[in-house]
Formats: C-alpha cells, structure tokens, sequence
C-alpha cells in the first residue's frame, strides 16, 4: 500500500485541520479578551477584570470601549481563520 507517512499527511491530518485551526485561533481570541471569572477570582489585573470593574462602576466609556476591542479582536481572529483556511485546504475559496 501507500507509505504510511503519506496516508498521515493526506487522508489524517490533513481532514482534521480545520476543527483544530479553529479552536486554536478563537481560543487565543478568547485569551487575548480575558477571563472574567479567572482574572476576578485571583485577582490578577487583566482585561476581563478590567471589564468587571467597568460594569461594576457603570463606567460607560470604558464598557463601550472594551466592547469594541472586544469585538474588534474576535473579527480580527475570524479573518485570520478564513486566511488560513485557504491556505491550509486549497478547495476553500473566497468569494
């Protein structure tokens, strides 16, 4: 049959990237975020605790602005995915 090297890279790891790819990327988004619960209950100084606070103090401004690096980081980590996709699966296109 076909060297087992080739059946590893063409028909196992190759099918599986995509899942793997993904929780990789949203899960460096998500650490990059903060961990409210984590940050809060160790009391390490973080975005999320930062974010805590924020609410807590009914900080508008900064509510809104971590929002929006919030948001502004998830879009940024999706963007990357669907680069990567492409370049990982040559099947998928962009439209």
């Amino acid at each position: 049959g076909l060297p087992e090297n080739l059946v590893l890279r063409r028909y196992i790891i190759r099918p599986s990237l995509h899942p793997i790819l993904t929780n990789l990327v949203l899960g460096l988004a998500g650490s990059l975020t903060g961990a409210i619960l984590t940050e809060t209950v160790f009391n390490w100084p973080g975005m999320g605790r930062l974010y805590y606070e924020a609410i807590l103090n009914i900080d508008e401004p900064l509510i809104l602005a971590l929002t929006y690096v919030f948001t502004l980081i998830y879009v940024v980590a999706r963007f990357i995915l669907e680069v990567l996709y492409v370049v990982v699966d040559p099947r998928v296109t962009v439209e």
